[in-house]
């Protein structure tokens, strides 16, 4: 009887003994809210900084987004047009000659998907290192002067002229905008032009 006493206190100090080495769970959780709150404030601290900075990021970038999709939606539809006035001359695939309706409607949107990877490059390189808010108008202004020149071109091949040059001269702006942002980026410039 004395020995199977003893083997029980033996097995009680080493199930008090382990506990104290081995926490539960449960007593984790109540020592790391209520005998160091600070943790949990930290915590809470990095969760609102992350969210704060995903929204003022986002928002650099929301106008260069909405315009990109805006351009995406544009090309589509470019890309239907020429569909439909294939069905419509019977001009069947791989064939791109035809009538001169279905040819200058296919010139026209093979042009604007030539130049649509350049457009997008520089419409994000000029948001980003210069001002989302200018390279996003002169976005906007490039999707008109292209859907002029989609559909001047349709109508006859002098009609693209004027929305070609203008398109034109909208990317040497974003390039300007670009090459700048990318300058004051990278080379570091006098204090007295940039006084804080």
């Amino acid at each position: 009887m004395q020995l199977v006493g003893r083997a029980r206190d033996q097995s009680d100090r080493s199930n008090r003994c382990t506990s104290k080495l081995y926490p539960s769970r449960s007593e984790v959780r109540c020592f790391s809210t209520s005998a160091h709150p600070s943790l949990h404030l930290a915590n809470q601290e990095t969760d609102t900084f992350r969210t704060v900075s995903r929204s003022i990021m986002l928002h650099q970038i929301a106008l260069l987004a909405t315009v990109t999709v805006l351009g995406v939606l544009e090309q589509a539809y470019f890309a239907m047009q020429v569909i439909y006035v294939r069905r419509k001359c019977k001009v069947s695939p791989p064939v791109t000659s035809g009538p001169p309706e279905f040819e200058r409607i296919f010139r026209a949107q093979a042009n604007c998907t030539e130049y649509f990877p350049i457009f997008l490059s520089l419409l994000w390189v000029a948001g980003v290192f210069f001002h989302q808010v200018l390279a996003a108008c002169c976005g906007v202004l490039y999707l008109i002067a292209r859907y002029q020149y989609f559909s001047g071109y349709a109508r006859c091949a002098q009609g693209r002229l004027a929305p070609l040059y203008l398109s034109a001269g909208v990317l040497c702006i974003l390039i300007g905008l670009s090459v700048t942002g990318l300058l004051v980026y990278f080379v570091p410039l006098p204090r007295f032009l940039f006084p804080k």
